[in-house]
């Protein structure tokens, strides 16, 4: 029997009866649904109130040790300004005990009558020992006020006193330069007291800071083909042309370079960015610049025979080019002559073949030979400045009388070429050869650069200098010059930049060695209170720098002598564009630099691989508890948040897993507070605060964390 048709109105029950139950299915649904987001959203809110809890917990406790860590900085800081003040307040009993003849830096008005009594005193250059004693103690004084403006922290010396001292410098050091040329004036003029057996006027003087050497052609011998300075070591060949003519050459090895501070920092590309420490570099850049006005004063007698010299040479240069090829930079450690094809792109190529260098000097704009000052830096004994000047009338002896032209024009350079005029390959164009040794106790490389002043543009160059040979072995160095000129061995800043790895570890309370490899040397210091010392040098592992090992001093005096050496592990603050670095946040580093000089005398730290892993404001380092001398590293994120990590630094990858049962902190002295012992930390509480800052002072200049 067929199924009974529903009717229309079973048929709309059945509908209805679908659509009532799909409804009630989807409120269903929906309620289900809806009381799941309210689950959801209640497991989220109690998760977040979790979160909320821990994170106020973690703020509270960040805060408090944030503020027991202000309480060790502010400690430690006045302790540090109390002990300052007594040391200052003993150096000056001293000083007055000692009955000093040189004025207090912190008394105007003695720095005052001492450079006007200085200044006006016209016998003081009428015997050379004199004047160069005199130049001595004005040299003592320039020390002196540079270590008061590069020190913050001697009391009573504010920022506008600071200021003052930079101007005092800049005024003795003009006054220093101005006896230079008055005593060269006064033995040019007398020059028959000071003859040789050449009959010709020679004459050394050398104190501990100079050396001051003068030649005058008395003679007029054309058979004399050099002369020579056996205290200094240095020779000069006689140009042809100048044989007969009335000329003196005037050879100064100065205390400090007072020609690159006259380059144009802007044009040399200088690094605007400074941080709010570097108020003193500042001043002491000030410091070690000798005045301009003086050194001007002497371009000026230069500038004609210089703008003259320097067309001749260029074309000179250019024909010689046509003919031959002239080899660049011939150094070599065995005495053997290494010769490089002196093509346009070997002169544009610097030295370094670094790629930042390289993309530094073409933002800066250096020109063909220019010296880039911001890499290279002339080296310490290396600058010898070579002045063709003329040779005044010379007295005449009749009856016992002697008849002297009085002159009032002071020193005078003399031109050369001495005939501009003249055609290129005449006798009146000669190179001459300078030969000289190298100076001592300065660590000289193969990238050393031989380079001479260009008056005219204030700037060093390469050119102008053939038949360069650096010869380590024998510790000489000769060219051929094409003009009287100063010349500087130029030191690559950097050679040793990136380090290869470092290491602070302490040793007892208030002592603490810190040693770095760079890429060149290896170098140990000790760290003693407030002073240090070189402990082992060694290039290698040969030993180095003999003179300064064990010699115990102040961070500045030892950085100075570094410096002196060659040996530079202060970057600059446009570093960055010569070695190849991974930037960190400046202030941050600095703070972890005081934390770690908190620590510096119960915990090791040392370098780890894994330090260009993190960000800008975090540092990854390897750290220990000093118990006993056998050390087993831990790896540690220091910066703004600071934890211990699971991983060690031989592991394969990196992780920045906390390590178990522990937490992060707001800091690396918080995070190594938690795990140091109970004896440890009162090792801590006994360490001083002149060995803190001393610390400090170490890593804030050598920036470890950053450079390398």
């Amino acid at each position: 029997m067929p199924p009974k048709k529903l009717t229309k109105a079973e048929k709309e029950k059945l509908k209805k009866e679908e659509v009532e139950r799909k409804a009630a299915e989807e409120e269903e649904r929906r309620l289900q649904e809806e009381e799941e987001r309210k689950q959801r959203e209640e497991e989220e809110r109690k998760a977040q109130e979790e979160r909320d809890r821990l994170q106020a917990i973690e703020d509270t406790r960040f805060a408090e040790e944030t503020a027991a860590l202000d309480v060790w900085l502010v400690h430690q800081k006045g302790s540090y300004e109390e002990w300052k003040t007594d040391e200052w307040k003993e150096k000056q009993w001293d000083r007055y005990v000692s009955c000093e003849k040189l004025p207090n830096p912190l008394s105007e008005s003695e720095l005052n009558t001492y450079l006007q009594c200085w200044e006006q005193d016209v016998e003081d250059n009428k015997v050379v020992e004199t004047t160069f004693t005199h130049i001595e103690d004005a040299l003592r004084l320039c020390e002196e006020i540079r270590c008061i403006v590069d020190d913050e922290f001697v009391p009573s010396v504010t920022d506008n006193h600071r200021q003052l001292l930079a101007e005092v410098l800049v005024n003795t050091q003009r006054i220093l330069w101005n006896k230079v040329d008055e005593v060269t004036c006064r033995v040019l003029e007398e020059g028959n007291k000071y003859l040789d057996s050449d009959s010709n006027l020679k004459l050394e003087h050398k104190t501990s800071k100079m050396a001051f050497c003068l030649w005058g052609n008395l003679s007029k011998n054309p058979r004399l083909k050099s002369f020579s300075f056996n205290e200094q070591d240095i020779l000069v060949e006689i140009p042809k042309p100048l044989q007969l003519a009335d000329v003196a050459v005037r050879v100064m090895w100065p205390p400090y370079d007072p020609l690159s501070q006259q380059i144009d920092k802007h044009a040399s590309g200088d690094s605007e960015r400074k941080g709010p420490e570097d108020a003193t570099e500042n001043a002491s850049i000030i410091v070690d610049t000798t005045t301009n006005a003086q050194l001007e004063s002497n371009d000026i007698t230069n500038e004609n025979s210089v703008a003259e010299t320097d067309t001749v040479e260029n074309a000179s240069i250019a024909a010689s080019e046509k003919d031959k090829e002239s080899s660049v930079v011939q150094i070599s450690s065995e005495g053997e002559e290494t010769v490089a094809e002196d093509t346009e792109e070997a002169r544009n190529t610097p030295a370094d073949d670094r790629q930042v260098g390289s993309a530094a000097d073409n933002v800066c704009g250096l020109e063909g030979d220019e010296v880039d000052t911001r890499a290279f830096v002339p080296a310490t004994g290396g600058l010898v400045m070579i002045e063709l000047l003329r040779l005044p009338p010379q007295p005449k002896f009749v009856n016992g009388w002697t008849i002297r032209q009085v002159t009032d024009d002071g020193i005078l350079s003399h031109s050369y070429p001495v005939d501009v005029n003249a055609t290129l390959g005449s006798a009146t164009w000669t190179t001459f050869k300078v030969s000289m040794k190298l100076p001592e106790g300065v660590m000289i490389n193969n990238d050393t650069k031989l380079a001479r002043w260009d008056h005219s543009k204030k700037t060093w160059r390469t050119g102008g200098l053939d038949d360069i040979n650096i010869d380590i072995e024998a510790g000489t160095v000769t060219c051929m010059a094409h003009q009287f000129a100063p010349i500087a061995l130029m030191l690559d800043r950097y050679t040793n930049m990136p380090y290869q790895m470092w290491e602070m570890k302490p040793q007892a309370v208030d002592h603490t060695l810190f040693s770095i490899t760079g890429a060149v040397v290896e170098l140990q210091f000790e760290i003693k209170g407030h002073q240090c010392c070189l402990t082992a040098a060694s290039i290698d592992d040969s030993p180095a720098l003999p003179h300064l090992v064990k010699k115990w001093t102040t961070f500045c005096v030892l950085k100075q002598a570094l410096l002196s050496a060659g040996v530079n592990l202060f970057p600059e603050p446009d570093a960055d564009n010569y070695v190849s670095i991974v930037k960190k946040d400046e202030q941050v580093e600095a703070k972890v630099y005081q934390q770690m000089s908190l620590l510096s005398c119960v915990v090791g730290f040392s370098w780890s691989k894994w330090n260009s892993e993190v960000g800008e404001q975090q540092f990854v380092v390897q750290a220990c508890e000093h118990v006993s001398q056998q050390t087993s590293w831990e790896l540690y994120i220091a910066g703004n948040r600071s934890c211990k990590l699971k991983m060690k630094d031989s592991d394969e990858q990196f992780s920045p897993e906390t390590a178990e049962n522990h937490e992060s902190h707001p800091d690396i002295f918080s995070t190594m507070d938690k795990v140091l012992s109970e004896a440890t930390k009162q090792r801590l509480k006994k360490t001083s605060a002149q060995h803190i800052e001393c610390v400090r002072q170490w890593l804030v200049s050598t920036k470890p964390l950053t450079y390398s």
